[in-house]
């Protein structure tokens, strides 16, 4: 690995009937997946590893790269938990699952978690970004978009430190069930207040907007991005302490 980041597609192509998922045709899955994939392997030198959960054999598209050192391509059958849980999930079970079996996923190592199908525009300028955040700080950052109380972590996409996942995320991802209204999002946001007040790890908002090309899962309608001045008015709301703490 020539540096301390990736990138983690995580993917579902066949949804098999999951619950608060309108996009589930999985050819129209499967063309998002491969468009973001080839997307981040052209604008991006990250390593990219992309996690599927519907054991769908990706090989005939990437044949010359599937086992290079710039992509992997993990598949398993880890789409079969109960329903009601609802997808949110299930993601969390394919993060825990690239720890486990990813090449590309050590210590120190910090996982830009994007979901799948979605393409982030400018997710080297949120990488530089964090890496001045890091520059300011001797502890790991956890870097994400919250609701204002801290009780949302939206999961589009995520910088999560190796140790945060290990020590703090996958001890909560039991709690997740969408029809109790405990979705990813709630425990993500619990697992980062737990992180932060065990003063091992720190918590930043992004600088900016975040640009997203895609569709949302739930609602199968295009993403329409906020605007940059509030999300950057967010931050400040953040940095004097009245955005993102409990």
């Amino acid at each position: 690995m020539k540096n301390n980041y990736i990138i983690l597609l995580t993917g579902c192509i066949n949804p098999q009937g999951m619950i608060l998922t309108k996009l589930q045709d999985k050819e129209i899955r499967l063309k998002q997946y491969l468009y973001a994939i080839n997307w981040y392997l052209e604008h991006t030198d990250l390593p990219i590893v992309f996690v599927e959960n519907t054991n769908f054999n990706l090989s005939p598209h990437y044949t010359d790269i599937m086992y290079s050192d710039r992509f992997e391509y993990i598949t398993f059958d880890g789409n079969h938990y109960d329903k009601t849980k609802g997808k949110g999930y299930g993601e969390a079970l394919i993060i825990k699952y690239a720890f486990n079996h990813s090449t590309f996923i050590k210590e120190n190592i910090c996982i830009i978690k994007i979901t799948g199908r979605l393409i982030v525009q400018n997710i080297l300028e949120l990488l530089n970004d964090y890496k001045k955040m890091l520059s300011k700080t001797q502890k790991d950052i956890i870097c994400c978009d919250v609701n204002r109380k801290l009780t949302t972590a939206f999961s589009r996409i995520v910088f999560m430190p190796y140790g945060f996942c290990v020590k703090f995320f996958f001890n909560e991802i039991e709690r997740i069930n969408d029809s109790l209204n405990n979705e990813f999002e709630n425990v993500l946001s619990d697992s980062i207040h737990l992180a932060v007040t065990s003063n091992n790890f720190d918590f930043s908002l992004f600088k900016r907007q975040y640009y997203i090309i895609g569709m949302s899962g739930t609602t199968a309608e295009k993403i329409v991005n906020k605007s940059n001045l509030k999300i950057y008015i967010k931050y400040i709301l953040f940095k004097i302490g009245f955005w993102g703490h409990r």
